[in-house]
């Protein structure tokens, strides 16, 4: 099993709805340690236009904490934030990952697209112009009625990258996330798979070898590793990501395999 890299993750406590102390952020390390995670990319929640430098300089105050903390489990951790894109008015007051030109955007998951149907690609933009590329961040999460493939392949030739929680693909809890998460790696419309730790324990927990070893079994190791490793550690090195080039066989053909080994 190859080492993996979570570029999303809300590891640092209490700053955000991630750990709600540093006695569950340990228990995060030491489980990210076991599911082969050596460096994280923490990244706490800024709604821009309204978290100003204060609270950008409290949450880089316990980011740094966090990196000291991480050394005695092996794990590299780097500076970053996730931001609620909510208007057009993004601001200054950004924490971009890992100190590169990405930056991690997220819409209200709760609302879904509906309510920003027509300012999704819009305040995307406003970040682009800002000199950054903007990470959706669990893109599969938005929406409710099924994945807009084409909407979604509109954002990466805008100039954007797709992120999609690993806990979709390993729970049903809402179906339709799972279904999407799965759509938009079989149309290569996926750069990152990250964990979005909130807690050390089960659905929000880092999981990412758990990911890694359901996902391996249909599809092929060298595509995956650019989701899990190759594109997070070309983030940290600031250069460009890679698209990957999954084809899930088609249920007819598992079909047809299926039947050869049952005869």
């Amino acid at each position: 099993m190859p080492p993996f890299i979570d570029t999303h993750g809300h590891y640092a406590w209490q700053i955000d709805d991630g750990m709600p102390s540093i006695i569950e952020a340990k228990q995060a390390l030491a489980l990210a340690r076991s599911q082969h995670i050596e460096a994280i990319i923490a990244t706490p929640h800024l709604l821009p236009g309204i978290d100003g430098p204060e609270v950008l300089k409290k949450d880089l105050a316990r980011i740094a904490e966090l990196k000291n903390l991480a050394r005695t489990y092996h794990i590299d951790i780097y500076p970053g934030s996730e931001i609620m894109l909510h208007s057009a008015n993004i601001g200054q007051s950004l924490i971009p990952m890992a100190d590169s030109h990405y930056l991690l955007c997220e819409f209200d998951v709760r609302k879904g697209i509906q309510p920003h149907e027509h300012h999704f690609e819009d305040w995307l933009y406003e970040v682009i112009l800002l000199g950054y590329t903007p990470i959706i961040a669990h893109a599969e999460r938005y929406f409710h009625q099924g994945i807009d493939c084409d909407r979604i392949a509109a954002c990466i030739q805008m100039g954007c990258y797709v992120q999609v929680n690993s806990t979709s693909f390993l729970y049903k809890h809402v179906p339709v996330f799972q279904k999407n998460a799965y759509t938009l790696l079989e149309h290569n419309l996926v750069h990152l798979i990250a964990s979005d730790t909130h807690r050390a324990t089960a659905p929000r927990c880092p999981n990412l070898a758990d990911c890694w070893q359901k996902l391996v079994q249909h599809y092929p190791a060298k595509e995956l590793e650019k989701l899990f490793y190759a594109n997070p550690l070309a983030i940290i090195q600031d250069r460009t990501l890679q698209p990957t080039t999954l084809a899930r066989p088609s249920r007819l053909k598992q079909w047809f395999f299926f039947l050869r080994r049952s005869t």
